[in-house]
């Protein structure tokens, strides 16, 4: 394989979980050429500074300007594309075959795709990171997402080792914003973690969630950081302990490093979108309704999941996790 395509159309949390599967491309095409088409602009940060990639290309949603990447892409003549997991079969596999790849690799859900040459079944009871390896027949041990941080890239802060540092990223892309936890309940956590543990929090905004975590950061007396590129902050978390998320871009993160993650979950599907970690840590209610991530959640008006999972139980399932390492 000289030259190899990748497409991805989805956002930053799905880019890191594709990365173990890139690895194991990297492994096995090692002087392969390897571009990739985005979709969503944030996504290509994961590789943007990764030294074996070749090219990214970005495109819209636009019917025109799709149209104008098949048809500058169709030049390049590609031996090999890949449709990352969890992207629209249909969607994919036609941008696949009018590109004009000569092996086009993709996932097979209900329906035979005739535009793939092979097709992966695709799994619903997995972690997408374990869908991604299937797509090379890949195995999961070993398995570990990555992000390639800029080298020039300085602190936001110097942290103080001798104490405990608490990221938490209390929004998600205001898209999926039923996904949040309340603010109210954000203050509760924190007060509750700054009176047990000797430690430092900070209050990780994007421009989606900044009036919240502003509103939060200043009811808690913590720092906030706002308004700084996403390689400065991945290179900051990358020095902390802890990550308290709600099912975000910034929680898939941090399972790059090697820090504690805490994933408060409602409507998503957790076993599926969980930051893939061994210290990665999931807190919700288990409800009956849960999961409901898709259709089904934009009408529900309760979202009993996060609204009655209370601080307390999140603070409580936390503590059990760093009182054990403590001791």
């Amino acid at each position: 394989m000289k030259k190899i395509l990748i497409i991805h159309t989805f956002g930053l949390g799905d880019m890191i979980m594709f990365t173990p599967t890139l690895q194991i491309i990297h492994e096995l095409y090692p002087n392969a050429k390897i571009d990739f088409l985005l979709f969503q602009k944030l996504s290509g940060e994961v590789i943007k500074y990764c030294e074996k990639i070749n090219n990214i290309y970005y495109s819209s949603f636009k019917f025109k300007d799709i149209l104008k990447s098949i048809l500058f892409l169709r030049s390049i003549k590609y031996d090999l594309s890949i449709s990352t997991s969890g992207t629209s079969v249909y969607k994919a596999s036609i941008l696949s075959y009018l590109i004009a790849s000569k092996q086009r690799v993709g996932e097979l859900k209900k329906i035979k795709i005739p535009f793939y040459t092979k097709t992966i079944q695709y799994v619903e009871n997995i972690h997408r990171v374990e869908n991604n390896l299937n797509l090379m027949n890949a195995s999961i041990q070993n398995a570990k997402p990555f992000f390639c941080i800029n080298k020039n890239v300085k602190n936001i802060l110097d942290l103080n080792t001798d104490k405990l540092n608490i990221c938490i990223h209390a929004g998600s892309n205001l898209k999926f914003k039923n996904k949040r936890w309340a603010k109210e309940y954000f203050i509760v956590l924190i007060k509750l973690l700054l009176n047990k543990y000797n430690c430092n929090i900070y209050i990780i905004s994007g421009k989606d969630e900044l009036e919240v975590s502003r509103y939060i950061s200043e009811k808690t007396r913590t720092k906030l950081i706002e308004d700084k590129f996403l390689h400065e902050i991945a290179y900051f978390m990358s020095n902390c302990d802890v990550m308290i998320n709600t099912d975000s871009g910034l929680g898939h993160i941090a399972s790059c490093f090697d820090m504690k993650i805490f994933t408060i979950f409602g409507p998503a599907k957790e076993y599926k979108v969980k930051p893939f970690s061994k210290n990665a840590y999931s807190i919700k209610l288990s409800l009956d309704c849960q999961p409901c991530y898709g259709k089904r959640a934009v009408f529900c008006k309760n979202i009993e999941c996060l609204n009655n999972l209370e601080p307390l139980k999140v603070f409580e399932e936390i503590s059990i996790v760093l009182d054990k390492n403590d001791k």
